[in-house]
């Protein structure tokens, strides 16, 4: 397989781990392309206009950063995982797939895809059962196809090297999802608390 993921919360050092693992591509006869693909909204977007409406969407803003949340945990919450499940069979696998095709022989490093999606809906909607539902081909797809890792770091420490972190209050429910779609699914972690991405990007195998 030639597509690399990376997965996982903010702060726990994904982006390093991509920029070194592209760097470590640039001395080899490969061509690489790295990209983003964490949201594609398209009807769903009408759903957090709609939650702005009701005050559902909102922004919790400090000093220094301005936070954005969803707390759709009613019925809204499903109509924006049933819309979130559209954009993605629909939008998202067309965009990114025509993407996929012209770059076919490149190799493919990505920061967030299929698992930052459903980890947001869980914390957005709480309705983890019907996410994991819906999601779950999906899922299983993605994790055949590519060489999936979740990046984890100590909250702690995530928050200490990263002050916007720290004054996120769901910072700590998206890192528990994050660690159920890994015992659910066994997603190998790369754990970057004691060591820095730089050097973990030599057990990656490629």
């Amino acid at each position: 397989m030639n597509v690399f993921v990376f997965s996982g919360p903010d702060g726990s050092g994904k982006s390093t781990l991509v920029k070194e693992l592209s760097k470590s591509f640039d001395t080899v006869p490969h061509r690489h392309i790295v990209s983003w693909r964490r949201f594609f909204h398209v009807f769903s977007k009408g759903v957090n206009f709609l939650g702005r409406l009701l005050k559902q969407s909102y922004y919790f803003i400090t000093p220094t950063v301005r936070h954005g949340y969803h707390d759709y945990y009613g019925i809204l919450g499903i109509i924006y995982i049933l819309t979130s499940v559209f954009d993605v069979l629909i939008f998202a696998r067309v965009w990114w797939g025509i993407s996929d095709i012209r770059h076919k022989h490149y190799i493919k490093i990505i920061d967030r895809f299929y698992l930052d999606i459903v980890a947001d809906l869980i914390v957005d909607t709480r309705r983890t059962r019907l996410v994991l539902f819906l999601f779950d081909p999906i899922i299983r797809m993605h994790l055949r196809q590519c060489n999936v890792y979740l990046v984890y770091c100590e909250p702690d420490l995530v928050k200490q090297r990263r002050p916007d972190i720290a004054s996120d209050i769901k910072y700590g429910e998206k890192v528990s999802t994050y660690c159920l779609l890994r015992r659910l699914y066994g997603i190998s972690v790369i754990n970057t608390s004691k060591s820095c991405p730089k050097d973990l990007v030599r057990i990656i195998p490629v």
